[in-house]
């Protein structure tokens, strides 16, 4: 089958996301060549108006910066919407997709997708914490990395928008020493987790993110921003699974696809057996 996938790539840097743009084009041309496709860039520096093709399928649109690429995807969502354009699946990117590991990409292919649409899975790599966290009034421990992952246009349309949390007043308390609301939704385990990651040493799995920075009051609205993309991130994932679709690491899938060509493909493992049996 030919799949049609459209692909929306939120960044906020001309040179960044045009770069991501060229390598996601090599990348999609090798891993799924005989895709249909239509790329666009949302440029969340630009206003809502701006509108400019680059190239016969791919187009630069304006964005809306208020929750970081969340409220950009939901832009190039409506355009999508617009222009009338119904892909099988919506690819999303982030102009720093490979920042951080990305050995998963090279997981993806034309088989792991055409999966993915078929049964009406999402997608992407699999991240989870040591221990479950709290976070409005749902518990979870597993969450998809928002930065390269294929979503069924089905379940787009009946999130309506991938913004899932925007009050931050109810989460911030605007104090450096104690940036979170005592009464926050979220546990204190996930606060830890968080500021851990952001600030310090990582979640105790021996990682560390590569832009962590001392939280001051001139660095608090980048930690509030920050925080904000991390809960859109992880309710994101909760929102997808409680419409019934089941989410699907690409490590995982591949291997399941490859090792047992023509078996039927259970979408709905539990992540941990996922996450276990991953190369």
């Amino acid at each position: 089958m030919r799949l049609r996938i459209a692909t929306l790539l939120v960044g906020h840097e001309p040179k960044s996301y045009l770069d991501a743009h060229r390598k996601v084009e090599i990348l999609m041309k090798d891993l799924c060549p005989s895709a249909i496709r239509k790329t666009l860039i949302v440029d969340n520096s630009k206003p809502r108006v701006a509108y400019e093709r680059i190239s016969e399928d791919a187009v630069i649109i304006g964005g809306d910066n208020r929750y970081r690429e969340f409220s950009g995807w939901d832009l190039g969502i409506a355009e999508l919407e617009r222009s009338r354009e119904n892909p099988d699946l919506i690819h999303f990117v982030t102009s720093s997709f490979d920042s951080m590991y990305a050995g998963y990409l090279d997981a993806f292919n034309e088989e792991v997708l055409e999966a993915a649409y078929r049964l009406q899975s999402v997608v992407g790599h699999v991240d989870y914490y040591d221990q479950a966290i709290e976070l409005l009034g749902r518990r979870s421990q597993s969450w998809l990395r928002t930065s390269f992952f294929f979503v069924p246009t089905e379940l787009v349309k009946r999130l309506r928008t991938v913004v899932s949390v925007e009050c931050a007043e109810e989460i911030f308390a605007g104090i450096p020493d104690a940036p979170f609301r005592s009464g926050a939704p979220m546990s204190e385990r996930y606060r830890d987790y968080i500021r851990s990651w952001l600030t310090g040493d990582g979640t105790g799995q021996g990682v560390v993110w590569h832009s962590r920075f001392d939280l001051s009051r001139e660095t608090l609205p980048l930690f509030e921003a920050k925080v904000l993309a991390i809960l859109n991130e992880h309710m994101l994932s909760v929102r997808m699974r409680e419409a019934g679709y089941p989410i699907c690491d690409v490590s995982w899938l591949r291997s399941r696809i490859d090792g047992s060509p023509g078996e039927r493909l259970d979408v709905h493992t539990p992540w941990e057996d996922q996450i276990e049996a991953r190369p």
